[in-house]
């Protein structure tokens, strides 16, 4: 663990604990860990059709630091981040979460359906798994649920009115496709087939998001043939109509 965080760990337990006699007039606190900017956001819209009260956090760090000081009812964690492991993320979190203090409800978030990330993930104290990408209407299920809120709420919010805007979150997708495609592509070059699948594995979440569905299928094909030790005609039977694929959602060729 980073030294840094580490030494400010004790701190924010101590603060967290002090919170314990306060009363949370906004609704049941949620924190959404989620290293994915599109996915993160479009979670955090859909809780806040259900309470005022949800943190974010894209690494490590941030998910350490809000979980102690908010003392969160409820988390969802993205399995895969930078550096670390979703749920090895909850262990360090836990064993600084103050005594006599209830822990919260647990939603593992993950595009992986790999076997092995399945039995990582029920191996763990989860509360429930929802695969990406992840409609806004499961998010809020899943939460009215586990938190045992009135059914009332989920039926107030059963519409995507608070969702992020469609229009926004293809601008969003455009901008994050400028800054991951060069490196999706200077990771293909290099025979990095762990760093070209985690941007694979955003890619497919967003255009999900988008409903971009043919370059979403493109995603799905390449980032299956980066395996191990996959077949270089296997990669240009895929990364090809990948790159075509993007033409076709306004996202120009690299010369």
């Amino acid at each position: 663990m980073n030294p840094g965080i580490e030494s400010g760990i004790c701190h924010l337990a101590a603060q967290g604990d002090s919170m314990k006699s306060c009363t949370f007039k906004q609704g049941p606190r949620v924190l959404v860990v989620d290293d994915h900017e599109i996915s993160r956001l479009h979670i955090v819209q859909a809780l806040r059709q259900i309470t005022g009260d949800v943190k974010q956090a894209g690494n490590e760090r941030e998910a350490i630091e809000s979980a102690l000081r908010q003392l969160p009812d409820l988390i969802f964690m993205d399995l895969h981040l930078p550096g670390t492991c979703g749920i090895s993320l909850l262990n360090l979190i836990r064993k600084s979460w103050p005594p006599g203090r209830q822990w919260p409800e647990i939603v593992m978030l993950t595009g992986d359906c790999s076997p092995q990330a399945m039995q990582q993930i029920r191996n763990a104290p989860v509360s429930a798994i929802l695969i990406k990408p992840v409609l806004a209407n499961d998010i809020r299920d899943a939460s009215v649920r586990l938190l045992q809120l009135d059914q009332g709420v989920r039926e107030k919010t059963a519409d995507d009115a608070g969702d992020i805007p469609l229009v926004k979150l293809r601008s969003m997708f455009q901008q994050e496709l400028q800054i991951r495609l060069p490196e999706l592509d200077r990771d293909i070059c290099n025979l990095d087939w762990a760093s070209a699948r985690g941007i694979l594995h955003q890619l497919t979440a967003a255009s999900a998001m988008c409903n971009e569905k043919d370059f979403e299928r493109h995603c799905r094909q390449l980032f299956d043939v980066l395996d191990e030790n996959p077949e270089p005609g296997a990669i240009s039977n895929s990364y090809y109509p990948f790159l075509k694929s993007m033409g076709r959602i306004g996202v120009p060729l690299q010369a």
